[in-house]
């Protein structure tokens, strides 16, 4: 499912290929539904908005940004403490993953902040996050109707950029389209459990 579990703690992985510690107690079905649907309210459910929906503030893009980037690293800090030696190992495995994309953002905010200072006269932030968003859109739109786009834009730390933020584009898109796959292999795998999400408008 996910392709990213790497670089992932040993005790995480341990669990995920071997199972639950043998000291942990083995819980009835009732009680690992329970712990899973928890454990996915904290690590997808409280996560899914602020991962999937498209800023449609006016207020200025940087400041949308950095304010969406606080919570996000707030709320994922919080999902990675969350209990999960109980859980579906499927549903953990999963999450682990989305946390590396998660530092992925992080990272990626960090190297265009640097380069920001680089460039002072790029920091104008006259766009609003409506505008802002609209305009990748394009520009993703753009380079999927034409492959070839990004190999005409001249070498550099801007290009890098961009193709770094294309790679993390697809990774958002792999990652929601994984989780709808989870929530649908949850519910049949625990009735009566709904694994609720909230709406995303595109």
């Amino acid at each position: 499912m996910c392709l990213m579990v790497r670089h992932v703690s040993n005790n995480y992985q341990s669990w995920i290929d071997g199972g639950p510690p043998a000291k942990v107690p083995v819980l009835s079905v009732v009680d690992r539904s329970h712990a899973t649907l928890a454990y996915w309210r904290t690590a997808v459910e409280n996560l899914h908005e602020i991962r999937f929906q498209v800023p449609t503030s006016e207020l200025p893009s940087e400041q949308v940004f950095a304010e969406m980037l606080s919570r996000l690293k707030t709320l994922t800090d919080q999902a990675k403490v969350a209990p999960w030696d109980q859980v579906d190992r499927d549903l953990v495995s999963m999450a682990i993953c989305h946390f590396l994309i998660d530092d992925r953002l992080f990272q990626l905010k960090t190297e265009r902040d640097e380069w920001m200072k680089q460039h002072p006269a790029s920091t104008a932030n006259a766009s609003s996050s409506k505008e802002a968003s609209a305009q990748w859109q394009s520009f993703v739109a753009a380079v999927q109707a034409d492959a070839e786009l990004l190999d005409k834009l001249p070498q550099g730390p801007e290009r890098k950029t961009l193709e770094a933020a294309l790679e993390f584009e697809q990774q958002r898109l792999d990652q929601f389209h994984e989780i709808e796959s989870m929530q649908s292999v949850l519910q049949k795998r625990y009735p009566g459990l709904t694994f609720p999400l909230p709406e995303i408008s595109q």
